[in-house]
């Protein structure tokens, strides 16, 4: 594979995370959530790690919330599946 177009590959990947993770926040926001809180919380549901015990306490009490993480956690989830496959297509469309 090129290294120009990897290194374009995963700024493009970064910056889909960075959209994303600004979506799902302001999405956050507007059910109460402080800024730093919601950006934290949406990295850590996209990633499915950091989600820490007591601050995840004000995702899980109101129901709207909640709905909004299980929608979170199922995007960040596919999305990551999504970026993996075509990385190796990628990388395997180069090899041959």
């Amino acid at each position: 594979m090129n290294i120009y177009l990897a290194f374009t590959l995963f700024s493009v990947v970064i910056l889909i995370y960075w959209v994303i993770t600004g979506l799902f926040a302001m999405l956050f926001r507007f059910t109460g959530l402080p800024d730093e809180k919601a950006r934290f919380q949406v990295i850590s549901l996209l990633t499915g790690c950091g989600f820490t015990t007591r601050e995840s306490e004000m995702l899980l009490s109101t129901k709207s919330r909640r709905n909004l993480a299980r929608v979170t956690m199922l995007f960040g989830y596919v999305f990551n599946i999504t970026i993996l496959s075509a990385f190796v297509n990628v990388f395997f469309s180069f090899k041959s």
